[in-house]
């Protein structure tokens, strides 16, 4: 009986010493209750309102998620940090068994409005509910952002070109006075900051240039903002082999079907088929282009100008079979004997032809001559169009490289 008694006595202890250590707090929430007593979030942290508060931001890009040129637009997923000293939660670690650095819920304490300024959607990302404050009051906000942001594209040199998008961090409310803003990092390691990237897509990053800047409305109250130049370069090998190799190879079969005799009338099919072919490879190029009603990239110029070079080549192939075959109706030669003369081939060799036949009959040897001369056609055309091509390629290399 005295031994369950005193079993029951043990028992009753242990529940009072356990529930007297559950209701006290531990040191963290001690810390915490005390930093949060008395405090406010809807006044800087400051303890003389003519002080100002510094916010130190920082970013980094994990990745370029899509860049829209029909609507430009540019859609990025960022890691954003910001930091800012809050003279109202800062402690003595030695009072708190030398906590050095606490979380503390973001709801709780003031935070600064930095807005994108470029950003034309809502923000959407991960929620992180709590911040991150060391004894001496210096709290470290970190949060993931994606943000879809306006940005002027320019396609001109497409599938070879750079953009240079802006992130403008400013505080909506607040003038210069009361927050102002600085770096975290040095400007040659925001510049050169790779580290989280993903670089697998279709756009590089090449470089980040920040600028600081000040300005001033119509009041006189001027507000400091940073501004962030994204320099990317699009990857162009998909589009190289998908668009413009094959616009080469069809280029380069066309000049293959020079080499076809004039006289031969499969030239003509083939040229055709070659044309009619470039019709339907342009019906998939039509999906690929970028569409903006701000100009037409130097590409869909390239094909226009292809589709030209094609006409042109189907009318030269016609134009010696025009000349091979239009003497039957005008043996004299007609227009074609001031064509040839024009071009510096003369085609009167009735005298000849009258000397090197004594017997009159100079209609085969006419026939003769007038295919030499088809033929001689052919090859001043043939060079026309092949400089013509050269000035082409040279033009548009220039133009890409230049823009």
């Amino acid at each position: 009986m005295n031994t369950s008694s005193s079993q029951l006595l043990l028992l009753l202890a242990g529940v009072l010493v356990g529930g007297a250590m559950a209701g006290e707090p531990t040191l963290l929430a001690r810390l915490a209750n005390t930093l949060l007593e008395n405090y406010t979030v809807k006044v800087r942290p400051v303890r003389n309102w003519t002080s100002t508060t510094h916010v130190f931001l920082d970013f980094s890009i994990y990745a370029i998620l899509k860049v829209d040129v029909k609507n430009q637009m540019l859609t990025t997923y960022l890691w954003y940090r910001a930091a800012w000293f809050d003279e109202r939660l800062s402690w003595d670690p030695a009072n708190y068994d030398n906590v050095e650095k606490i979380s503390l819920p973001i709801e709780s304490i003031w935070t600064p409005d930095i807005v994108i300024n470029e950003v034309v959607e809502e923000y959407k990302s991960e929620e992180v509910p709590y911040v991150y404050v060391n004894a001496s009051g210096y709290v470290n906000q970190l949060r993931p952002l994606r943000a879809v942001t306006a940005c002027i594209l320019n396609i001109l040199t497409f599938p070879f070109d750079r953009q240079n998008c802006s992130l403008t961090f400013a505080p909506w409310t607040y003038s210069a006075t009361e927050v102002s803003l600085d770096l975290q990092r040095s400007v040659e390691e925001l510049k050169n900051d790779r580290l989280v990237f993903v670089s697998g897509g279709e756009w590089s990053l090449l470089e980040i240039e920040p600028f600081m800047h000040e300005a001033t409305n119509q009041k006189g109250t001027s507000f400091s903002f940073y501004r962030f130049n994204m320099i990317i370069k699009r990857r162009p090998l998909f589009y190289v082999v998908n668009l413009l190799v094959p616009s080469l190879l069809l280029m380069i079969v066309d000049l293959a079907g020079f080499m076809l005799p004039p006289e031969c009338g499969e030239r003509v099919s083939f040229k055709v088929t070659i044309l009619l072919g470039y019709f339907v490879f342009l019906t998939t190029v039509v999906g690929i282009l970028p569409a903006t009603a701000q100009g037409t990239p130097l590409l869909g110029v390239y094909f226009v100008v292809c589709i030209a070079l094609l006409v042109i080549s189907l009318l030269e192939t016609v134009l010696v079979l025009r000349v091979l075959y239009g003497h039957r109706g005008n043996p004299e030669g007609g227009a074609w004997a001031m064509l040839f003369t024009s071009l510096g081939l003369s085609s009167s060799t009735t005298s000849d032809d009258s000397n090197q036949n004594p017997s009159g009959d100079n209609g085969p040897r006419e026939g003769m001559t007038l295919m030499e001369k088809a033929y001689q056609l052919d090859k001043v055309l043939t060079m026309c169009y092949l400089v013509l091509i050269t000035c082409v390629v040279v033009g548009f290399v220039l133009a890409w490289a230049l823009s």
